[in-house]
């Protein structure tokens, strides 16, 4: 009997259980695992305080996932708000004169230059000025004793006057048949070598070009450089006695590749940079003179260029070089603004706010500027920097441009 009394209070605290289970069972589907052991809990007591209990852990169950979606949604628009605009520089594509470049490094040397070595044994009596020396030309640069090569001349002329003589006697004796000219011409030639007259000739002329070179005159307004000798140095044959250079213009010779030969013409305009003034901003201005027609064992065409501003330059100074080479109509975007992108160029262009992808075909590339072939039009505001990851529709914000 008392088991039979008892099966009501079983039956309540049973049906209880399953109202909470069924509650639960919704939580479980939320994906909340404690609401399931707290069902457990509850089947297993049946006490009010434990009942309690699962009805305060319900009430958090129930709040809990509204809380969750409604703090995944503010992460969500505070991630859609926190976007922030890429700061970008710009430039715009031009279109209309485009130059293209090519550098060369070169050497200074000047238009004219003679290296003097003494013609014969001497002795040097006066040198007329030093290292660096300015002369006009027909000015003395330097003299040699000439007292030998005085008398070399004096006996050269002294053999030439006998050898006139022989000569002369010959030929009075000598028929003067009734040949014609071109024979008489032939047998006084060879009176002129028998008799000694063409050699006696021959030393006169040698010997006074030796007390000619016993004298040294400028031959044009030019410096004196690297003199070897002083006054009173004994010299011989073909040893170097100083170099003598024009002051005027002076040349550039630079090496370009063989493939640049095409684009280069006389007279095209250089800038030229001296390695000694690579700060100035300023460069020296200079032209093409002529191209050597010949491409060397490495693949280098010569090219020589000219200037006429020779302040502060002597020859051996290195200097940079830019040919500029005018191109009419063609539009071009700067450098900076060309991307690679999965082996392709690319452009963004700026449009209200947002970055614009482009494909384009490229063309020259003068190292500065790149030509546009096709892809953006001319007047097109382009990114210039922080372009490397940028993404098409990406917001921009744009900078002052930095010169």
């Amino acid at each position: 009997m008392q088991i039979i009394s008892t099966i009501p209070r079983i039956l309540k605290y049973f049906i209880h259980a399953l109202s909470f289970l069924k509650y639960l069972l919704y939580i479980r589907v939320r994906g909340l695992t404690i609401q399931v052991y707290a069902c457990i809990t509850v089947m297993s007591y049946r006490y009010s305080s434990i009942l309690s209990l699962i009805c305060l852990l319900l009430g958090f169950s129930c709040t809990a996932p509204e809380e969750a979606e409604k703090e995944e949604k503010a992460k969500a628009a505070a991630s859609a708000t926190t976007v922030q605009a890429t700061q970008v520089r710009h430039d715009t594509t031009r279109a209309g004169e485009y130059y293209y470049y090519i550098q060369g490094n070169g050497t200074f040397r000047p238009e004219k230059e003679i290296q003097y070595k003494a013609q014969a044994e001497g002795r040097v009596i006066t040198l007329h000025g030093n290292t660096g020396s300015r002369k006009n030309a027909g000015q003395p640069l330097l003299h040699f004793d000439s007292k030998e090569a005085t008398l070399s001349v004096e006996k050269a002329r002294i053999s030439l006057e006998k050898a006139q003589l022989e000569y002369e006697n010959t030929l009075v004796g000598y028929p003067q048949g009734k040949a014609n000219a071109a024979t008489r011409d032939s047998l006084l030639q060879k009176l002129v070598i028998s008799s000694g007259l063409a050699e006696a000739r021959h030393e006169l002329k040698q010997a006074e070009s030796v007390l000619e070179n016993t004298r040294l005159a400028a031959p044009f307004p030019g410096i004196m450089a690297d003199l070897e000798v002083v006054e009173g140095s004994q010299v011989n044959a073909g040893d170097p006695l100083f170099t003598f250079y024009s002051n005027g213009n002076l040349l550039l010779d630079i090496h370009l590749l063989e493939s640049d030969l095409q684009h280069v013409k006389s007279g095209y305009p250089a800038a030229i940079k001296p390695l000694s003034q690579i700060d100035n901003a300023t460069a020296i201005s200079g032209k093409i003179r002529h191209i050597n027609p010949r491409v060397d064992e490495n693949g280098q065409v010569k090219v020589v260029i000219e200037t006429t501003a020779t302040q502060n330059l002597i020859p051996g100074m290195h200097a940079e070089v830019t040919i500029k080479i005018p191109y009419p109509e063609k539009t071009w975007v700067p450098k900076d603004a060309v991307v690679l992108r999965s082996g392709r160029s690319v452009v963004f262009t700026i449009e209200g706010e947002k970055a614009k992808w482009n494909y384009v075909e490229t063309g020259m590339d003068n190292g500065r500027e790149v030509e546009i072939l096709d892809g953006v039009a001319a007047g097109s505001l382009v990114v210039t920097s922080n372009n490397l990851q940028l993404a098409h529709d990406a917001p921009v914000v744009t900078q002052t441009n930095k010169n």
